[in-house]
């Protein structure tokens, strides 16, 4: 993957940690997405987000929109891969940050 050929890479959560809970509401949605906006990515909620700084300047967030930041890229005309990320559970999250803000 060259970095010239894309405008924002997004990752998706690889053997996703979270509980049956978690990941129904999460594949229901990106499913609805998908069918709604031809907008094909795996994984909409993954926080990994890498933009050129044009591509991010095009963005009118506020609100919740946060959300949607891989969508409304992809409606704005950008060209978007996707790269694996490793998923940790929620405990192991929290804990790495309470370490970072201790220090």
């Amino acid at each position: 993957m060259e970095a010239e050929d894309w405008d924002m890479i997004t990752g998706f959560r690889k053997n996703r940690k979270d509980s049956f809970l978690k990941k129904i509401p999460s594949k229901i949605a990106n499913f609805i997405i998908r069918k709604a906006t031809k907008f094909n990515v795996k994984d909409q909620g993954c926080a990994l987000k890498i933009f050129r700084a044009e591509t991010a300047k095009e963005l009118n967030l506020y609100g919740e929109m946060h959300r949607f930041i891989s969508l409304l890229t992809y409606l704005n005309g950008a060209r978007i891969a996707q790269v694996a990320v490793n998923h940790r559970t929620a405990s192991i999250r929290k804990v790495q940050i309470r370490l970072r803000t201790d220090s």
